[in-house]
């Protein structure tokens, strides 16, 4: 992720910016065992544990892992699908969720006309859903090892 700020704790200790091309260095480390991770907002986290000899000198190539996928159904409290209903992702850690077509960003998310979304590459761990409809709202939240939910809309 080029930009993104890394930080390497160990024996020594520093921080580097990746370049344009998401690589980010160290140089003129002790040996012993490190740990480096991304400290930028807004990233998924990461963190990698690393022993380097003497007079190590430490290359981080960084990109961001492709997350997990969700289904939601959205319905009416007498079980019919709800098409269109909007919708609202919050991530745990507040990793803002886009929604993107191959390289395009979709202005918003809604589900489609048989009431289903498929939100893609979610951040690890739970994100909450938000479904709304005219009046009518629904949340749930939802868990990476149990990605298919069902949201009921009612009046609020």
């Amino acid at each position: 992720m080029p930009g993104a700020t890394v930080r390497l704790r160990g024996p020594a200790e520093q921080t580097a910016q990746a370049g344009a091309d998401g690589r980010a260095s160290f140089g003129r480390l002790p040996a012993g065992e490190y740990t480096v991770d991304t400290v930028e907002p807004g990233l998924v986290q990461a963190s990698a544990s690393v022993a380097l000899g003497e007079g190590g000198h430490l290359c981080v190539d960084l990109f961001e892992p492709w997350g997990w996928t969700a289904c939601v159904t959205v319905l009416d409290e007498e079980g019919r699908p709800v098409p269109f209903a909007s919708l609202e992702v919050s991530q745990e850690g507040g990793a803002p969720y886009a929604a993107f077509s191959g390289d395009v960003q979709h202005a918003g998310l809604w589900t489609d006309r048989d009431g289903r979304a498929t939100l893609r590459d979610l951040s690890s761990g739970a994100a909450t859903v938000t479904a709304s409809h005219g009046t009518r709202k629904a949340r749930a939240t939802i868990a990476e090892r149990a990605p298919h939910s069902v949201l009921r809309l009612g009046v609020e």
